[in-house]
């Protein structure tokens, strides 16, 4: 955690909020959520984690290369940091680190919307479109670059906190 610079948080004047997971599809929830919690305290941080599916078998592995999500995020007006975890024991030392509100958690889903529900429907609506679409084989260039690059595609030589 050499990267975080913690003296950009005053801790005496801010409440800081957060949220975690690793945000592979960005879809209107997900910015709901983020406004949502901004309202609620000063400084809101995103922890990002690079990949679900290593330790939780029924996660999708991310689409999205992990700085490309990272970008995205930094995007958001409403996210003030973001940074990179991949078990929950490092999610847990950056929550010790940061001492967020513990009021200011953000999980909540009453928006409708997931990622994981975003994936099956577009996956539901190629194979209605497209049925033969897992007939078609796959050329060695695709089985290639059919896995994310994490360090070379993710990074392209510009850090990202937590890496």
């Amino acid at each position: 955690m050499e990267n975080i610079k913690k003296d950009m948080i005053d801790r005496n004047k801010k409440i800081v909020g957060f949220t975690a997971g690793n945000f592979d599809l960005l879809h209107p929830g997900y910015i709901y959520t983020f406004e949502d919690a901004r309202k609620h305290c000063d400084h809101f941080i995103v922890f990002l984690q690079k990949d679900p599916s290593a330790t939780r078998f029924s996660k999708y592995k991310p689409v999205i290369p992990l700085y490309e999500r990272y970008r995205a995020l930094m995007a958001i007006e409403y996210i003030d940091e973001v940074y990179t975890y991949q078990t929950e024991e490092e999610l847990y030392e950056l929550i010790k680190y940061f001492k967020p509100d513990p009021k200011i958690i953000y999980t909540s889903r009453a928006h409708g919307w997931s990622t994981t529900k975003l994936k099956n429907l577009i996956t539901k609506q190629t194979m209605k479109q497209n049925p033969d679409v897992l007939k078609d084989k796959v050329t060695k260039d695709e089985k290639g670059n059919a896995n994310n690059k994490s360090k070379e595609q993710d990074c392209k030589g510009l850090s990202v906190p937590g890496l």
